[in-house]
C-alpha cells in the first residue's frame, strides 16, 4: 500500500499527534467552591447551574477562537480548592484553540490567558503558576503570565491533569503514558505507554488509579514504579473519566456507562441503570451527593438510592449530527438523533423541521429532480410531504438506510447496513436488488459521471473481522460485480470532475481508479493507520476532504498528498460534509454542524436550537 504524505498548514509533517479518535471532550463536569454547577461541551460552551441541578443557564463565555469548547475545568487555586472559606468562585477552564480562561465571578465572565501556539485539553492550578495539558505535551505558566514548555516534557497530547497535596502534578498523555511534574517543573515518565491515557485518580499513599483506551483501569500502589490491570468487572476496557470519592470509593466513566468500586479500584459494579448504551466522558460529585455524568447525548444525573440516571436539560443540545445537505429550495438540511433542522442562511441559524418520532439517527439526504426530500434513518426512508408539511413513512421499515440515490427520475436506490441494495421503479416497492453484491452492508451508492455506471462501497464480518469491497453496476443495478479490490470495508466514493474515483475505506485507506473505476490503487495518508475513516467529500473544485479519527485532511492532487486542516474544530469528528452553492462549507460532526468560509480551512459552530424551542446563540469574542 502507498503511503501519501500529510502537512499541515505551514508544510510540517503534523506526525506524533495522533488522530485516532480524540480525546474525551464533548462534555466537562466541574463544582465549583461556591457550589455552582458546570457543563463544558465540544462546540457549544458553558451552562451552569445554581440550585444543585435542578435548572441549568447557558452562558457566553467570549471565545471566538475556541468555537465554544470546554475541554476541563479545574479550582482558579489550590487553596480555593481545599477551603470552603474561600469560594470567591474563581476557576480555570482548558477551552481548546482559545487556550486557557479564568473567571474571578463564579463563571459569569472569563479572561483569556493563552497560550496561543497550542490546544489546551486539561488544566490545573498551583500556587501562582498554571499547568496547562495542550496537543503536543505541556505549558506552564508562571507568575508574571509568561508561558513557557519544560524542557524534559512529553511531546504528544497531554488530555489529563491531577495537582497532587504536595504540589505535584500527574499528566496523562495520548502516546507517551503517564507523567509526573514536581515543583520546579522538571518531568519524570512513570510508563505506561502501550494506551493512550484517558483519565488519573489520585487516592492517597502511592495508590493511583489510570483510565485508559482499550487497557481499562490500571492501578499503581508504589507511586508509579509498577502498574497492573484492575478490570475486575469493568463494563468497558475504555476509561475516560475517574473521580476519588473518598473512603475507598471511585467512580469510573467507560465505554458502556458508570461503574463504581469500593475497594480503590480493585473490583467494579455497574452505577445506576439506564447508562449502558453511553459513552461517558466525564463525571462530577455534588457536595449533596448527587453524581453527574457526560455523554455524547447530553448530562445524566443519579442519586441514591435511586437505581435510574435521569437525563438532565441543559439547555445546550450538544449531539451527534451524521448528515448534512442541500434541499432543492437551496436551504441546507441536518440530520441529527431522532430530528431534522433546516436552515436558510447557509448554516448561520437553524430550526427544527417537523420532528421524525421512532426513526432514529438521520444518515443521509436525497433530493429529487421532482423536488422531493427523502432521508435515510435507522427505521427505513421519511420523505418530507409538501401536502402534509412533515416527515412520513416512505418504505423499507425496520432496515437502516444509509444511502439514498437517485440513479434517474424513475429509479430511487438505497444502501442499508444489513439487507444490501434496495430499488424502488415508479408505481412499486421496494425490492432486494443484491445479485452478485456479495456483503449485507452497503454504505454508499453511486453513479460514476463519466462512465455511467453505478458503484456501490460495501461491508461485512467475517470469523470477527472487517471485510467488504467495491461492487459496479451496468446494468441500473439489477446486479453488481466485484471490482479486484483488498478486501475491506469501504464506506464511500466520490468522483472528480476529471473522472477520477477515490474511495475511503477502513483505517483511512484511500482507494483510486484513473480508468472509470475499471482497477483501483490503494495508499493511505502517512500516520492515519489507526485512525477511523468517517467521511469523504469532493467539493465543485476537486478539492477532497477526509474525516480521519478527530482530524480533518485536505487533498487538492486527488489523494497524491494531504494537509490536516480545521482550525475551529478542536478535535470533533466530521462525518459528512455538503457545500452550499455560495461556497459554504457545511460540516456535519459529532457536536452538531460547523461552517467554514475559506474552503475548510478555519470553522466555526452553528447555533443549535436549544430543547426548549429557542436556538442558541454563535459565541463571539468579548
Amino acid at each position: 500500500m502507498i503511503e501519501t504524505p500529510v502537512t499541515d498548514e505551514s508544510g510540517r509533517s503534523p506526525e506524533g499527534r495522533s488522530g485516532a479518535g480524540g480525546p474525551p471532550r464533548f462534555f466537562a463536569l466541574f463544582e465549583s467552591t461556591t457550589g455552582s454547577l458546570f457543563a463544558g461541551t465540544c462546540g457549544n460552551g458553558i451552562s451552569r447551574s445554581n440550585d444543585g441541578g435542578g435548572t441549568w443557564e447557558p452562558m457566553r463565555i467570549g471565545i471566538e477562537a475556541g468555537g465554544g469548547t470546554v475541554n476541563a475545568f479545574a479550582a482558579a487555586s489550590a487553596a480555593a480548592a481545599a477551603s470552603a472559606a474561600s469560594a470567591d468562585g474563581s476557576l480555570l477552564a482548558a477551552a481548546g484553540s482559545a487556550g486557557a480562561l479564568r473567571s474571578h465571578d463564579d463563571g459569569a465572565t472569563w479572561e483569556e490567558l493563552g497560550p496561543d501556539d497550542a490546544v489546551v485539553y486539561a488544566i490545573c492550578s498551583r500556587g501562582d503558576r498554571l499547568v496547562a495539558g495542550v496537543d503536543d505535551g505541556l505549558r506552564v505558566r508562571s507568575g508574571d503570565g509568561v508561558w513557557s514548555r519544560p524542557a524534559d516534557g512529553p511531546e504528544c497530547a497531554v488530555y489529563r491533569l491531577v495537582a497532587m497535596g504536595d504540589g505535584r502534578v500527574i499528566a496523562a498523555t495520548d502516546s507517551a503514558g503517564i507523567w509526573m511534574i514536581n515543583d520546579r517543573d522538571h518531568c519524570t515518565p512513570l510508563g505506561m505507554s502501550a494506551w493512550p491515557i484517558y483519565a488519573l485518580a489520585d487516592l492517597g499513599g502511592g495508590v493511583v488509579l489510570a483510565g485508559t483506551r482499550g487497557g481499562g483501569v490500571l492501578r499503581t500502589v508504589d507511586g508509579g514504579r509498577s502498574w497492573l490491570p484492575s478490570n475486575d468487572e469493568l463494563p468497558d476496557l475504555v476509561v475516560h473519566v475517574l473521580v476519588d470519592a473518598g473512603d475507598g470509593v471511585v467512580l469510573a466513566g467507560t465505554g458502556r456507562g458508570v461503574a463504581r468500586s469500593v475497594d480503590g479500584g480493585s473490583r467494579w459494579t455497574p452505577l445506576g441503570t439506564g447508562l449502558v448504551d453511553h459513552r461517558i466522558f466525564s463525571l462530577v460529585i455534588a457536595r449533596d451527593g448527587a453524581v453527574f455524568a457526560g455523554s455524547y447525548d447530553g448530562v445524566w444525573s443519579w442519586r441514591a438510592p435511586d437505581s435510574a440516571w435521569v437525563g438532565v436539560d441543559t439547555g445546550l443540545g450538544v449531539g451527534e449530527t451524521f448528515a448534512v445537505g442541500m434541499a432543492g429550495s437551496g436551504d441546507v438540511l441536518a440530520g441529527s438523533q431522532g430530528e431534522i433542522y433546516r436552515s436558510s442562511d447557509r448554516g448561520a441559524t437553524w430550526k427544527r423541521s417537523s420532528g421524525m418520532i421512532d426513526a432514529g439517527n438521520a444518515y443521509g439526504f436525497c433530493v429529487t429532480d421532482s423536488g422531493d426530500v427523502l432521508v435515510g434513518t435507522d427505521d427505513g426512508v421519511r420523505r418530507l410531504s409538501r401536502r402534509a408539511g412533515r416527515w412520513v413513512h416512505d418504505g423499507l421499515a425496520g432496515m437502516r438506510v444509509y444511502r439514498l440515490l437517485e440513479a434517474r427520475p424513475d429509479l430511487m436506490l438505497a444502501g442499508t447496513l444489513g439487507h444490501g441494495v434496495q430499488r424502488r421503479e415508479p408505481h412499486g416497492g421496494w425490492q432486494p436488488a443484491n445479485v452478485g453484491l456479495g456483503h449485507p452492508m452497503v454504505f454508499d451508492v453511486m453513479r460514476a459521471g463519466q462512465s455511467g455506471d453505478l458503484f456501490a462501497g460495501s461491508g461485512d464480518l467475517a470469523n470477527g473481522a472487517k471485510t467488504g469491497g467495491i461492487f459496479r453496476s451496468s446494468d441500473e443495478g439489477c446486479s453488481w460485480e466485484p471490482m479486484d479490490v483488498e478486501p475491506i470495508t469501504v464506506y464511500r466514493i466520490v468522483e472528480a470532475s476529471d473522472g477520477v474515483m477515490v474511495a475511503g475505506a477502513q483505517r483511512s485507506c484511500i482507494l483510486r481508479s484513473w480508468d472509470h473505476g475499471a482497477t483501483w490503487q490503494a495508499s493511505r495518508p502517512r500516520g492515519c493507520q489507526d485512525s477511523k475513516l468517517y467521511c469523504l467529500f469532493v467539493d465543485g473544485s476537486d478539492l477532497l476532504y477526509l474525516g480521519s479519527g478527530a482530524r480533518l485532511l485536505c487533498s487538492d492532487d486527488r489523494g497524491d498528498s494531504w494537509h490536516v486542516i480545521g482550525a475551529g474544530l478542536d478535535g470533533v469528528t466530521v462525518y459528512g460534509m455538503a457545500v452550499h452553492p455560495s461556497g459554504v462549507l457545511l460540516g456535519a460532526t459529532s457536536s452538531g454542524v460547523y461552517r467554514s468560509e475559506d474552503r475548510g480551512h478555519t470553522w466555526q459552530a452553528s447555533p443549535w436550537p436549544r430543547r426548549d424551542g429557542g436556538a442558541t446563540t454563535a459565541l463571539t469574542g468579548v
